[in-house]
């Protein structure tokens, strides 16, 4: 009886499931009018409905080759690229291009639907999200990636994204991203073990557990600009970059990071620069830091000014700077 049930019908029926993909799958089976009418429905909230059920970045990746390959072969040869372009905000805007070795290949197989003309609302900034990790799983040569905004939904699918270029990725910079209840180093672990350069740049606060002894230990470059890890996890990326590492930005509070700076020197002796917000307190690890690492070339001490006053008014401080300049290594060229 039910093969017999009309269009209108199971259209009907299928509608209650709208949100249900599964079952709307498993009525892809049933048979072919069946799989007709169920594939409307399937296909009219498909990023709201990979959004917020259990799919993956990848899942979302696939949506966005298929809808470009229901595109016509003159929307994609256009000025032999397609560019999408999202503006952000006043300060700063993001684009993407599509190029003819990203894009659907003529010679390919036309979908079965035309899925496209059955879509019926979409958030934006799902479509922008899911667009930008199927750039990112297309690269199999990126070498650099920088993130501007983050949201703690959108970064771990990025992070996941990013695994397809493991060992090739050496650059990777988040700006102004939101990790709350993120531990963002055990993902990049996995996904980007072989960096040599990490930029945490205005991120706030991060937890993190304890990070596999075999990463990072390529990093040539870490900048912690406004963005605080905890102590011990800070400890164990230095001995895991050791010798590599020769740029680092870094706050070293005394009352957040106890004698944080006499632990970097230990661990990074080949370090040639070092940016790092002191308070007077902290003054007197410099001292450990000329000592061992012999080849610095540039220092740039950041605080409040009335730190930094005192630290060049007070008796105490002018002693440890005479003392300095015994230990000074003679490659160093600036000091701010």
């Amino acid at each position: 009886m039910a093969t017999c049930l009309t269009a209108d019908c199971l259209s009907k029926i299928f509608s209650y499931f709208d949100a249900d993909p599964h079952s709307l799958h498993s009525f892809l089976l049933v048979n072919r009018h069946w799989c007709i009418n169920a594939v409307p429905i399937l296909w009219r909230r498909t990023f709201y409905v990979t959004a917020h059920g259990h799919f993956t970045s990848k899942s979302r990746c696939r949506l966005i080759s298929t809808y470009l390959s229901c595109l016509t072969s003159d929307s994609l040869n256009l000025d032999d690229s397609v560019s999408i372009t999202s503006h952000k905000s006043g300060r700063r805007a993001s684009s993407s291009i599509i190029t003819k070795n990203t894009s659907p290949s003529t010679h390919q197989i036309s979908p079965t639907f035309d899925y496209a003309s059955f879509l019926r609302g979409f958030d934006y900034f799902q479509v922008y999200h899911a667009i930008g990790n199927c750039f990112i799983r297309k690269q199999r040569n990126l070498s650099k990636f920088v993130l501007w905004d983050g949201t703690k939904e959108q970064l771990p699918n990025v992070i996941k994204a990013l695994s397809v270029n493991c060992g090739k990725l050496k650059y990777l910079e988040f700006r102004y991203c939101d990790f709350e209840n993120l531990r963002p180093l055990e993902l990049l672990t996995d996904a980007c073990s072989e960096l040599t350069t990490l930029k945490f740049i205005q991120c706030g606060e991060i937890s993190s557990y304890v990070i596999p002894s075999s990463s990072f230990s390529d990093l040539n470059v870490l900048d912690l600009q406004g963005t605080h890890f905890p102590a011990d996890t800070l400890e164990t990326l230095f001995s895991r970059a050791n010798i590599d590492l020769r740029s680092i930005n870094i706050e070293a509070n005394s009352l957040r990071y106890p004698r944080m700076i006499e632990k970097l020197a230990s661990y990074c002796p080949y370090l040639t620069k070092i940016c790092v917000r002191l308070s007077k307190d902290g003054m007197s690890q410099l001292n450990s830091l000329f000592r061992s690492c012999t080849r610095l070339e540039t220092i740039i001490v950041q605080g409040q000014l009335p730190d930094r006053l005192y630290t060049f008014t007070q008796d105490y401080n002018d002693n440890l700077l005479i003392d300095l300049r015994e230990v000074i290594p003679t490659s160093l060229k600036k000091l701010v």
